[in-house]
């Protein structure tokens, strides 16, 4: 009799418990916006969307990125996701002018916190591109800054909920244990 009402507060702590038991393992954010680079020549505006995905271990993985620009450079269509940098590399079709959006990380930190994009700037910028951007660098962090305009999201995570009829089911069968046993 003892063990029975030990077995059933247990089971309806586990069933309580759940819910935050469900978002514990990781954190999953919705971004998207654009980054606007002008010059006194050309204006290039890069538009975006993707989800970022942070295992238990706190590693990003960028999921489904959708990449627009508009601009006189070729436009951007890629990029390799949020790298332990703390930026978001974008990449023209050249694979050669590449501009990157920076996060509120410090340097080497990955941490699955809500992203606060900061700013923008071209780390490579070919011929063409600095034709449309005069002054700018081949390589590097050049001169132009980019404005950044992101918006991002916490999606909320559903609670599994064949688990939690299990735990329910446990709850039921350890009352019906308890009844048979004082019988």
């Amino acid at each position: 009799m003892k063990y029975g009402h030990l077995f059933l507060v247990l089971s309806l702590l586990g069933l309580f418990a759940s819910p935050a038991l469900a978002d514990s393992g990781n954190a999953a954010y919705d971004v998207s916006g654009s980054v606007s680079m002008q010059s006194s020549v050309a204006t290039e505006v890069i538009n975006f969307s993707f989800q970022i995905d942070y295992d238990a271990s706190g590693i990003a993985t960028l999921i489904d990125p959708a990449i627009s620009s508009t601009g006189p450079l070729e436009q951007f269509t890629s990029t390799f996701g949020l790298n332990s940098q703390g930026y978001v590399g974008f990449f023209n079709g050249t694979g050669v002018d590449e501009i990157d959006v920076f996060d509120n990380l410090p340097l080497g930190m990955a941490d699955p916190q809500p992203l606060a994009f900061t700013g923008a700037q071209f780390y490579q910028c070919n011929a063409a591109c600095q034709q449309s951007f005069p002054g700018e660098q081949s390589l590097g962090f050049g001169t132009y800054f980019g404005t950044v305009q992101v918006s991002v999201t916490d999606p909320p995570v559903g609670v599994p909920e064949p688990g939690c009829f299990a735990l329910l089911s446990l709850g039921l069968l350890g009352l019906v244990a308890l009844k048979l046993k004082a019988a």
